[in-house]
């Protein structure tokens, strides 16, 4: 049963950081319990941090998960204990310096920050591994550990520069990038550009002390013999390497057919694969907003809301709903009402285009009012409250031709089978009554 309530809505501020703001709120809720008379309910309806903490703990899954096989991958081609050891330092260190540089910039943990740590988990063993693989060729070669690492990092120090550079200007476009899309991926671009030139720090300073003090001679298998074939593991690991080398040299029209084949078709799949700026979240709540004719009275209107929060409440998957009427911030006429919605769990529920289908059609048998879902996303870019997923803004200063042409481009819109719910918010459908 529908219970009149006086719902509150909390923003942050700009600068502040929504899950300690949502966990401030929280601890002083029992506070503010004790405080209300009788018979009065203090409840949460819906608390956004849910997914994006959720989001969060997925994405610091996938960085640590990124790690450990990196670490693995180390060690399966290395076959050595320091010698995998001693790049893997290179991954929480230079992790940890680009918090550092982000807390300085004003950066924050999002997603696309720690989405641009765990790419770069991939990038800043690389230096590490060539200053150590050239550090092990001299000792194999039968020099001190510490001779071996001031020759060999002296020799490659230049390369690993140049390989920072080079990953380094990869991002650049997206630092240069306007719009919206560069403030999106702006701090993507820094965060990995600073971990890929923190490494590049690393693997010269740190990377060749460590293997001046870790790798013995005496430690190292030996994977070459006096006539410089591999032999042991080094040739189970080259063998397949060779091979594969033979037959691309004696097939070379058939690999630029297939490389031909291969833009053609990425060509074709960039061309018919959708395409959208921003991918749709399913966040576990849907906003709606119910219309109905622009001259139902007020007490009309309000029994019309009530009839479709209760057949939104009787969907299985919804797991509490809430709305309200009346001209204000966010409902600009009298005709129309807002309700939000918030499902069950994901994993216990349906997904979100059947759901939103599910409901409109229960809505649907409430006579005289439309209802319109869209789900609610973590980042949006309107400008403007729309009652519907998409809008199509038409502006003009003649009030005559933008009604003529808004009904034209509606009914342009209803042909389309791609589009459902279309409507405009051109309150002219009003009954009336000429007295003469």
């Amino acid at each position: 049963m529908a219970k009149s309530a006086v719902l509150l809505d909390i923003r942050r501020q700009p600068s502040a950081n929504i899950v300690e703001t949502v966990a401030a709120i929280r601890a002083e809720l029992p506070a503010l319990r004790a405080v209300l008379p009788a018979g009065v309910n203090l409840s949460i309806f819906a608390d956004r941090t849910v997914t994006i903490r959720a989001s969060v703990a997925d994405v610091e899954f996938t960085l640590l998960l990124a790690i450990v096989l990196v670490v693995m991958v180390i060690f399966v081609f290395l076959r050595r204990l320091w010698a995998t050891v001693i790049p893997s330092v290179a991954v929480p260190l230079s992790l940890i310096g680009t918090f550092g540089v982000m807390a300085f910039a004003g950066f924050s943990l999002d997603n696309l920050s720690l989405m641009a740590l765990t790419v770069a988990t991939g990038f800043v063993v690389d230096d590490a591994i060539v200053m150590i693989e050239n550090i092990v060729r001299y000792i194999e070669q039968g020099k001190q550990p510490r001779e071996a690492a001031e020759i060999g990092a002296r020799e490659i120090g230049f390369t690993i520069i140049s390989l920072t550079v080079s990953l380094i200007a990869v991002f650049l476009p997206l630092l240069l990038m306007p719009g919206v899309t560069g403030r999106l991926f702006h701090e993507f671009a820094w965060v990995l550009s600073i971990a890929v030139a923190l490494s590049a720090v690393i693997s010269l300073t740190l990377t060749p002390m460590l293997c001046a003090y870790l790798l013995k001679p005496g430690a190292l298998p030996v994977e070459h013999v006096a006539d410089g074939k591999p032999r042991g593991s080094s040739r189970a690991c080259s063998a397949p390497t060779k091979h594969s080398l033979d037959w691309v040299f004696e097939h070379q029209r058939t690999l630029m057919v297939i490389f031909a084949l291969s833009v053609v078709v990425t060509v074709f799949l960039y061309i018919v694969i959708p395409k959208s700026l921003l991918p749709e979240q399913d966040t576990g709540l849907i906003t709606g907003v119910v219309q109905a004719d622009p001259s139902i009275a007020f007490s009309s209107m309000e029994r019309r809301m009530r009839a479709v929060m209760a057949a939104v409440r009787r969907d299985p998957d919804v797991a509490g709903v809430a709305g309200f009427v009346g001209i204000g911030d966010t409902n600009p006429t009298l005709n129309q009402g807002q309700i939000s919605i918030v499902l069950t769990p994901s994993a216990e529920r349906s997904d979100l285009a059947s759901i939103v289908a599910r409901l409109q059609r229960s809505a649907a048998d409430v006579p005289g009012v439309a209802l319109y879902l869209k789900p609610v996303q973590d980042v949006t870019l309107d400008t403007r409250v729309a009652a519907t997923q998409y809008q199509y803004v038409m502006r003009s200063l003649d009030a005559t031709a933008l009604n003529q042409y808004a009904t034209r481009m509606s009914a342009a819109f209803h042909k389309l089978p791609e589009l459902a719910d279309v409507d405009s918010n051109l309150a002219d459908r009003s009954r009336e009554l000429d007295l003469q």
